[in-house]
């Protein structure tokens, strides 16, 4: 009896170990197995916050919000429930705003109505599913965040620098301390932020003028960002890494010389190879590009129309990317996905001038 109390009592420290390691009690994510995608979007025609769900055999769309004019800059994150949340501009009120799905109804919340705020949102949810999200003080030009306690929406600024703040990217790090991706814009340089528990510590990741538009990042499984973003002097997708003891590594991405780089959507997989999908506006193409281990390996979707606008990305549970995008062409909602053997593309949704401003995530 004494050595099995032991035995549970060492079970019972290791797991809290685990925790305290983490930081995190349980996962705002559900189930990594059979995950099916779901994208938030922009609805121009009736100037309306959309979201469609893949059920495995049909994609299900509703309306979020459709008071006034909203919808633009959405990101979408699922709760450990698998109940989406989406964080979006409201174009009337220069409003940030929040939607949650309780499992009945949708709730909308308005976050920060002070002056002209909300553009280049990015959402992620905390252990307990609490939000955090990052975006745009236009006013005054400005980086801003907001976190709900549970009680209470807490708005904070982070960077008050001169002209800073636009294409924000958020990532929670494993004990939910907050990292943003951001662009200074006097000049045209790669910000990052990161909250280090007492204050938030600015680097300044590349400072080659004109870059920092279309930020996205993401953290690996050390901690380590990486940053996808635009060089838009050069005309280049550029790649930042940070290494322990050298600082930040910077990439030009190329294939056949300058192909653009808007809208860009950055995911790791399970070994931390970064996947990136993003629109070749000098030829007008959605393309893709992944490390593979050693080399970068790019992808072209000459599809014969405008298309690639907008793209968001995510990996399958077997890593596997998904990517929403808008096609201008005939101003319609695409989905693009890599099967394991092909590339396959549809339309989501075509009921107006739908598609902008996408967020993809997988449930």
């Amino acid at each position: 009896m004494i050595k099995r109390l032991f035995v549970f009592l060492i079970l019972g420290l290791f797991v809290l170990l685990i925790i305290f390691i983490s930081g995190c009690v349980g996962s705002p994510v559900a189930s990594t197995t059979n995950l099916l995608p779901c994208i938030s979007y922009f609805d121009e025609t009736n100037t309306a916050l959309k979201y469609a769900e893949w059920t495995g055999t049909t994609w299900e769309i509703e309306t979020v919000d459709d008071t006034g004019n909203v919808g633009w800059h959405t990101s979408l994150a699922f709760n450990s429930s698998g109940n989406p949340r989406i964080s979006y501009y409201d174009i009337s009120n220069g409003a940030l705003k929040y939607a949650k799905w309780t499992g009945t109804t949708w709730e909308i919340t308005t976050v920060d109505d002070a002056a002209e705020v909300g553009q280049y949102s990015s959402l992620a949810l905390d252990c307990s599913g609490n939000p955090r999200i990052s975006y745009w003080d236009e006013t005054n030009d400005h980086l801003k965040y907001a976190k709900w306690t549970g009680t209470t929406w807490e708005i904070e600024t982070v960077d008050n620098d001169f002209r800073v703040g636009k294409y924000t990217s958020l990532a929670l790090d494993n004990s939910g301390r907050p990292h943003i991706s951001y662009r200074q814009y006097f000049q045209g340089y790669l910000y990052y932020a990161s909250w280090e528990g007492i204050s938030w510590v600015i680097q300044v990741v590349d400072n080659t003028l004109g870059v920092g538009e279309y930020t996205s990042l993401a953290l690996d499984s050390n901690g380590r960002p990486h940053i996808a973003y635009l060089d838009g002097y050069a005309i280049h997708l550029k790649y930042a890494t940070w290494e322990a003891g050298t600082g930040w590594m910077v990439q030009t991405l190329e294939a056949n010389g300058p192909q653009g780089g808007t809208d860009i959507s950055l995911a790791l997989d399970s070994n931390g190879n970064p996947h990136i999908s993003y629109y070749d506006f000098t030829h007008f193409f959605l393309r893709y590009t992944e490390w593979t281990g050693t080399t970068w390996y790019f992808v072209t979707f000459e599809a014969g129309v405008t298309e690639g606008q907008y793209t968001s990305l995510a990996l399958s549970s077997a890593g596997y990317p998904n990517i929403s995008h808008y096609e201008d062409t005939n101003k319609n909602l695409k989905f693009t996905k890599w099967t394991g053997t092909t590339w396959e593309t549809e339309t989501v949704d075509s009921i107006g001038d739908v598609g902008m401003y996408t967020s993809i995530k997988m449930k």
